[in-house]
């Protein structure tokens, strides 16, 4: 059911906000960062200049990883209005603007020079194609075959990763009149236009008003000539936005606005009224054939129809949020409010559907394993829910359970500067559990919390022959367990629902993929919770 042309589903109302307001180029403060969280995040620092120093011409860090670092970037700043952060973001300006940018060394595919900074080697047809199988021993007949001067590419989505972060940084120097960094936000705007003009070769114009971008044409990619992934395109989308901020010029931000019309017609109501759109639009969705192939590497594809996955639909409501701050579009603030009431429902347990599982379900996947807890999809997702006291302890119980990421409660604490003070309310508790061998275990419940928690598990095997491990839990949903090669333990997590019976059981792949004796079978967990009496 179309989201636009029809009304929802009947539901239980969920609360919402009654305005949303976009403040990520705000300083709040100052305050101090956590001791904990200022460590990790000085020991990506350390980190990501080594790989810049040491791998200047070919950084083993892609754009997924640059976004992240310099929001972290952006916002300790924020944080401690301490220019200090952005000396560090000038540094890795530079570093991406003189050093890796392709228009020093590196001639582009089609020969040629570009203000764009290449994808890493793991993106190319040689270390990825799902369709089509190209051996590494072909790449001097396939390069000749295909005309390729080299088989560095790019596309909007990694641009827009790239330009993101350094586009607001530009923008918070200005909002906060700090001194003596002109020259950096001249140089972030001049080479923002220079990049966003180097893809207008890959827009398409569906009709007056409406477009999409598409990966490059006859490029050594996978997907070459067929559209993007809607939360790809978005992160784009939003740099775009950024830009018509910073310089007022109308061709961003009408750019920007065909991009969400394209979209806006693909959202729809899943079977519980909640709102739900697919991972991609257009050719890709119906799949092709060699008769209508849109794309040289991959002659015939089939159709991709898997709903939006809920990590990255932050990137989409980043977008969204952006261009609604400008445009004051009602349909985007609709769209908004339901973005946010999916969300409360995750959240809220009276309003879950009977059949769902936090914390997958609505048409959205959130990986349960926490592989993806990564903020460079989660700053839409935070902004959205900042002032939801919910969402800010869920940040915090994921921080204790050992996803020490600095960069994502960084982003929570910008938005809700109370999060590092509850810190000291997390709680933990240990515990033995002995999950069913054949079948779910005859006991009500392998484990209970009284609070919406997340367990870390481990687990010894006396014998390992496989380097994964897996759970299933009530209602079908698999755990993960990874052998850590130091220590020889098994490890994962999983999340456990506020007054709800956890009964959990080993999933039988053959031999020695669960323990051999019920003396062995034995998890030790140690469950984190948020006290907020």
């Amino acid at each position: 059911m179309s989201f636009l042309s029809h009304p929802p589903p009947p539901y239980r109302t969920v609360e919402t906000t009654d305005k949303f307001v976009l403040t990520d180029t705000q300083q709040v403060g100052p305050i101090t960062i956590a001791p904990e969280v200022m460590s990790e995040l000085n020991d990506d620092i350390t980190f990501s200049r080594r790989s810049a120093v040491n791998n200047p011409n070919k950084s083993l860090f892609s754009g997924w990883e640059v976004q992240p670092l310099i929001g972290a970037l952006n916002n300790a700043f924020l944080l401690t209005h301490s220019t200090v952060w952005l000396d560090e973001i000038s540094f890795f300006f530079d570093y991406f603007d003189n050093v890796r940018m392709s228009t020093q060394s590196r001639v582009n595919f089609d020969g040629r020079l570009l203000p764009q900074w290449e994808r890493i080697d793991r993106y190319n047809i040689f270390y990825v194609s799902p369709f089509y199988d190209y051996s590494s021993s072909s790449v001097d007949d396939l390069m000749h075959e295909r005309q390729w001067a080299s088989l560095y590419f790019s596309d909007v989505n990694y641009s827009g990763l790239m330009l993101g972060e350094f586009l607001r940084a530009a923008q918070i120097i200005q909002d906060n009149r700090v001194v003596g960094y002109d020259d950096l936000v001249g140089k972030i705007i001049s080479t923002a236009e220079a990049v966003v003009r180097s893809h207008d070769s890959e827009w398409v114009e569906v009709q007056e008003g409406r477009g999409f971008y598409k990966f490059p044409d006859n490029s050594p990619f996978f997907l070459d000539g067929v559209e993007m992934p809607i939360n790809e395109a978005a992160a784009f989308g939003s740099s775009l936005v950024r830009l018509y901020i910073l310089t007022g010029k109308q061709v961003y931000l009408d750019r920007a606005a065909n991009i969400w019309r394209h979209w806006r017609e693909t959202l729809f109501w899943d079977a519980y009224g909640y709102l739900y759109y697919p991972y991609v639009n257009g050719v890709w969705q119906k799949g092709w054939t060699e008769d209508n192939s849109p794309s040289v590497n991959t002659p015939m594809a089939l159709p991709e129809i898997k709903p939006e996955t809920f990590h990255k639909a932050g990137l989409t409501i980043e977008f969204f949020l952006l261009l609604n701050f400008v445009l004051k579009d009602r349909q985007l603030d609709l769209i908004l409010e339901e973005f946010q009431r999916v969300m409360k429902a995750v959240l809220d347990s009276d309003t879950r559907p009977a059949s769902s599982e936090f914390p997958r379900y609505f048409g959205f996947y959130y990986p349960i394993d926490s592989v993806h807890w990564s903020p460079a999809h989660y700053a839409g997702w935070m902004a959205l829910m900042s002032k939801d006291e919910a969402w800010s302890n869920s940040l915090l119980i994921n921080w204790a359970a050992g996803l020490r990421n600095s960069k994502t409660l960084l982003q929570g604490a910008v938005l809700n500067p109370e999060l590092f003070n509850r810190m000291s309310k997390i709680s933990e508790e240990s515990i033995v559990v002995k999950p069913g061998l054949t079948s779910m275990p005859d006991q009500d419940c392998s484990i209970a919390s009284g609070e919406t928690a997340i367990a870390e598990i481990k687990f010894q095997h006396t014998s390992p022959k496989n380097n994964k491990l897996y759970l299933e839990a009530d209602g079908g949903a698999l755990i993960r367990l990874k052998i850590d090669t130091e220590t020889g333990y098994f490890r994962g997590r999983m999340f456990l629902l506020k007054e709800r019976c956890n009964r959990l059981e080993w999933v039988d792949n053959g031999i020695y993929s669960m323990p051999s004796s019920d003396e062995e079978n034995k998890l030790e967990m140690t469950v984190y919770s948020l006290s907020l009496e």
